[in-house]
């Protein structure tokens, strides 16, 4: 059956009949808790017309309404549309705490906190997921407490997935310190650093097993371009900026061999 949208958008998702709507104002009236003139109208669309309001019925299966700039679909309620694009992680959080989400739906963000700043990618809505703490990167939890699992990124990109900086000055200490716990959770071995200067203003603790890869200078390949800086007021635990895990739960590589971990073409300084 082809999909039928409503040629208007609405203005938002109300339960209540506003105080002084002007004709021509057209509104989606909320799944639940719908009073006054909207009572027994949920889910439909109510639109101003000469001084009145009219309703649009039930929606049908696979019916789509444009609210704002946002696409849903009805579903068994109307969801969040997976054809919507979103600039940044935070603005996907927001719609999802808001309207239905279909498990397995997926959107794509341009940036974590802003358009391409390398931190955006796909994510997921797991609906059987209910427990997973939002780690401010792979699994991100909305104010509703949805699940959204990052999916199909580049490796390389997982710093800024994160949230890091690696401008010399922000702190970046809890912004690593999730992606290492993340990358051990799943048996990653291998975790890339970009070619910068990343301030650590705590300490790190590396779980046993995890390999950091720094990057090259691209002018001298003997000397390290990612470098770990000692930002202002940073405090380390026993003055240590980085400690390893030696407690033997390594990460099982290929032929069942395990690796300790370590760190190459890395260098640390002390800048505060």
């Amino acid at each position: 059956m082809a999909t039928v949208a409503f040629a208007n958008p609405v203005l938002s998702v109300i339960s209540s009949p506003p105080a002084s709507p002007a004709n021509g104002d057209r509104y989606l009236i909320a799944p639940s808790g719908a009073s006054g003139a909207f009572a027994g109208k949920e889910n439909q669309v109510a639109e101003r017309t000469a001084g009145a309001w009219v309703y649009s019925g039930a929606p049908a299966s696979g019916q789509q309404l444009m609210v704002g700039q946002l696409m849903l679909q009805y579903a068994s309620g109307w969801k969040l549309s997976p054809s919507n694009v979103f600039e940044t992680v935070t603005a996907l959080l927001a719609a999802t705490s808001t309207y239905g989400l279909a498990d397995g739906a997926s959107w794509r963000c341009a940036g974590r906190t802003s358009s391409n700043d390398g931190g955006g990618c796909v994510f997921c809505f797991d609906a059987s997921d209910t427990t997973t703490s939002d780690n401010g990167g792979t699994v991100r939890v909305d104010s509703a407490g949805h699940r959204l699992k990052a999916q199909m990124f580049d490796m390389m990109q997982l710093p800024w997935i994160f949230g890091m900086k690696a401008d010399h000055w922000s702190d970046d200490s809890a912004a690593l310190q999730a992606m290492v716990d993340w990358a051990f959770s799943q048996n990653i071995r291998d975790v890339y650093l970009p070619p910068q200067a990343i301030g650590l203003g705590s300490s790190v603790f590396i779980p046993y097993g995890i390999m950091l890869h720094g990057q090259s200078s691209s002018y001298d390949l003997t000397r390290p371009s990612t470098r770990f800086i000692t930002i202002t007021g940073a405090s380390y635990a026993n003055g240590f900026m980085m400690g390893f895990n030696t407690t033997d739960n390594s990460t099982e590589g290929d032929g069942g061999f395990y690796y300790g971990g370590g760190m190459e073409n890395v260098c640390f300084l002390d800048e505060a």
